[in-house]
């Protein structure tokens, strides 16, 4: 399930019309639209901060782990076998990319103020990037075997993975 807090205290949403684990939720910089994703392809829209939420018409059918909002109607989506989804019509239509990976990707970002420069990272070391927005994916060579869990980048060339 899901929260959404109203001050003072949480109060508690359930997402139906699905009951799929949810691995992350992320807002727009207006903080009423946002998206969250979880196993089975789950792929949920907020409007409205999170009070209320619709089931968005899913491609695949595998683990989604990871997401990045980069407004109203752009999103990424990263997950299992290599997967990245995006969107850029608020989520009526989500597009697979080749990635050339099958690791598993659990966490992506963008470069602060740049949504050009973006990376996953997830198995086995596995790091991939783009430069366009995320419609095209590179492997990165990160001499590493550890599983990667987050990342974070300064800017276009800095950044950190964890694991």
């Amino acid at each position: 399930s899901l929260q959404a807090q109203r001050q003072p205290g949480w109060e508690w949403q359930n997402p139906l019309p699905q009951g799929n684990t949810i691995n992350a939720i992320k807002f727009s910089a207006d903080k009423k639209s946002g998206w969250a994703v979880g196993t089975n392809g789950a792929i949920l829209r907020s409007r409205n901060g999170g009070f209320s939420w619709e089931e968005q018409l899913s491609p695949v059918n595998t683990t989604l782990y990871g997401l990045y909002v980069k407004d109203k109607a752009r999103a990424v989506i990263s997950g299992a076998s290599g997967l990245i989804l995006t969107t850029a019509n608020g989520g009526r239509k989500w597009v697979a990319r080749t990635t050339g990976t099958r690791d598993h990707l659990f966490c992506l970002t963008f470069a602060p103020e740049d949504p050009l420069h973006g990376w996953a990272a997830g198995s086995f070391g596995s790091i991939i990037a783009t430069t366009d927005g995320g419609l095209t994916w590179k492997v990165q060579n990160t001499h590493t075997t550890a599983h990667l869990f987050s990342i974070a980048f300064r800017d276009a060339k800095t950044g950190i993975a964890v694991g």
